[in-house]
């Protein structure tokens, strides 16, 4: 009986399964938090639904398709990240069984037969969806915005090469009925990340090389689509893409990164050794040193430094020259190959962003799995038994490394000790133990995040937090000492406006000593006139802690002065709600209507929260209410 029937579809993705289960009872991480922390404002009802997914900040496009994914349960979130990553998983099993009919459909037409195409699908299926380096892109919830657009390309190319015969000569009704098809779900791709945008070079890989017929082929599965559609559907998307995000790189990208330790050409050098590191793991996967933090990667400053750098490039050049020279005779290694490179175009070249993610590697390794597929079915028997101890090996390292996602302890504690120099170890697990009331531990993991980036100004004011959680009290010193190191500090990391957050509420419930409002004002007025925070929403955020403070002291003129210097940095309806609110509440109705005329052009712009909307509407109407002002101040 051939393993095929032996071994279905249904088996495999059970395995699948089986082996990733253990990580859904893992923690909410890092950019989970600031990226859904809107689900408790529909759960406060401050915001609605739609609010929700349409003000999306994650990219340009807002990633709607993604954040409508997130609204049940939304009640569940911060607390119960259970739910959220079981959707994941169910997302990831899908995303199994697509890379499943790819391959099988994909590999008839190099020569496969039925049987080994299937067999090939079912290898390709089984090592993509339990390989070590694509778990993080399932189980770090947010990363949902990864997985869903992989499903949505995946669909696309799935329907490209199951109806690709409706795309040549003679065309119908049904021929477009599939471009339709291909655009509807590539829009949904890009809808869900960015980098779904990349879906026409993805069929431009496929066109240049699996259907790209050499003299001696006659094959009619190969012969080539219309002329029309070729252009239609691969080359002017293909070319608008490409024009696209060069334009953006020209015009909406500062090379100089200033919210960064590197600039554009420094992350051009190191990018194709972060490639050249992402394949080692792919091929010799290995647990240590993988995961989640790469904040320690070395950077490449120049060709020579590091000496790997100038190897990288090279090696990645020749073999995409080779390759794409010989496409039509090596059509799989071609495909593999290109589909991997291709893969990497948007998020490991010149954009701001960092360095090394595993989870970018989560739709490019389809074109590894189904090249790993078909080289099993090809190659000689007698190595076949090697190639299942590999793929056994692989599945268990999975399955070991999904286990480590299980829980904040065992993420906290394993990565700090394997990554003993990435500060962001070091906050997660002083974030462990915070959460387990060890502020002691907590604070010596700040500290030693402090010991290896003693620029990063985030790192202070977390110190500072964590000493008033452990002690209650900042001692004599209050912040004089983290004013000093503040005041030197390079860059903020992401953390900052937690950490703020977190100063101002210890001191809002009388939970530490050592320091006043007006001495925190002080520090987050000079930490914005530095420079070094750079971000919108970093800097929002800081300046409305500043009113908070204000707030906290009775201090109705610098409260209003802070949520003005707020709105200015980024203007928005709440604010404008907040500053009608206090004027009322002090009497204050003849300073309303230039808010509320700032109110209405908000308004009228959108993308303002309904429930702030409506917030609006009703203070206008209070104001109205009041006999004394003529309409002409209305």
């Amino acid at each position: 009986m051939k393993f095929s029937s032996l071994v279905g579809w249904p088996i495999i993705l059970l395995l699948v399964g089986l082996i990733n289960l253990s990580a859904v009872s893992g923690p909410f991480l890092f950019d989970d938090f600031s990226n859904l922390d809107g689900l408790q404002s529909i759960n406060q009802g401050t915001k609605t639904a739609i609010d929700f997914v349409l003000e999306g900040r994650s990219g340009p496009t807002g990633r709607p398709v993604s954040l409508a994914t997130f609204l049940w349960p939304a009640e569940d979130f911060p607390d119960e990240p259970l739910f959220f990553k079981l959707t994941n998983l169910i997302i990831h099993l899908l995303n199994a069984l697509l890379v499943y009919g790819i391959a099988s459909v994909l590999l008839l037409s190099v020569g496969l037969n039925h049987s080994q195409a299937k067999v090939a699908g079912l290898v390709a299926m089984f090592i993509w969806g339990v390989h070590p380096i694509n778990q993080s892109a399932v189980f770090l919830v947010i990363q949902r915005m990864t997985i869903l657009m992989t499903f949505f390309s995946l669909s696309a190319i799935y329907l490209f090469l199951k109806y690709r015969g409706d795309l040549k000569d003679p065309l119908s009704l049904r021929s477009i009925g599939v471009v339709l098809g291909i655009g509807i779900l590539g829009i949904f791709s890009l809808l869900s990340k960015e980098a779904g945008v990349i879906l026409p070079l993805y069929l431009l890989v496929l066109h240049t090389t699996i259907f790209s017929n050499n003299r001696n082929e006659v094959s009619m599965d190969n012969r080539p689509i219309s002329r029309v559609m070729s252009w239609l559907v691969i080359y002017i998307p293909s070319l608008t893409v490409v024009l696209a995000f060069f334009y953006w790189v020209v015009f909406r990208t500062n090379p100089e990164f200033t919210n960064r330790d590197f600039n554009m050409i420094e992350r051009l050098l190191t990018e194709p050794r972060v490639i050249v590191d992402y394949l080692s793991q792919i091929f010799i996967p290995r647990l240590s040193g993988s995961g989640l933090f790469h904040d320690d990667y070395v950077i490449s400053r120049s060709l020579w430094d590091p000496l790997s750098t100038i190897f990288s490039i090279a090696a990645i050049f020749l073999s995409t020259l080779l390759v794409i020279l010989k496409r039509k005779s090596w059509k799989v290694a071609s495909f593999t190959v290109l589909f991997y490179l291709v893969g990497h175009f948007i998020e490991s070249s010149f954009l701001n962003l960092e360095l090394y993610f595993e989870h970018r590697n989560y739709l490019p390794t389809v074109g590894l799995a189904i090249g790993a597929g078909y080289g099993v079915v090809k190659l000689s028997a007698k190595y076949r038994p090697f190639l299942a101890i590999y793929g056994v090996l692989i599945a268990f390292l999975g399955f070991v490394n999904a286990h480590s996602w299980s829980g904040l302890d065992k993420i906290a504690l394993l990565s700090a000790t394997e990554n003993p120099t990435s500060v962001r170890a070091q906050v997660l697990l002083a974030r462990y133990w915070g959460g387990v009331g060890n502020y002691k531990n907590a604070t010596e993991s700040i500290e030693a995040a402090i010991k290896l980036a003693p620029f990063d100004g985030t790192s202070y004011l977390q110190l500072a937090a964590h000493k008033c959680l452990r002690d209650s009290t900042l001692g004599d010193d209050g912040l004089n000492v983290i004013v000093q190191n503040i005041e030197r500090a390079k860059y903020f990391n992401l953390g900052m406006s937690n950490a703020a957050g977190l100063m101002v509420d210890l001191l809002k419930y009388e939970a530490c000593e050592g320091y006043s409002a007006k001495e925190l004002i002080s520090l987050y007025n000079t930490i914005l006139g530095s420079g070094v925070l750079t971000g919108r929403t970093s800097r929002y955020n800081l300046s409305y802690q500043i009113s908070q403070l204000y707030q906290i002291d009775r201090d109705f003129s610098g409260y209003m002065n802070a949520l003005e210097k707020s709105y200015l940095i980024y203007p928005n309806l709440q604010i404008i709600n907040l500053q009608l609110t206090t004027l009322f509440a002090n009497g204050l109705h003849r300073e309303a209507p230039l808010y509320i005329e700032n109110g209405r052009n908000l308004i009228n712009v959108g993308r303002e929260s309904s429930v702030e909307v409506q917030r609006f509407i009703q203070l206008k109407e209070d104001y109205g209410k009041y006999p004394k002002l003529s309409k002409q101040e209305m």
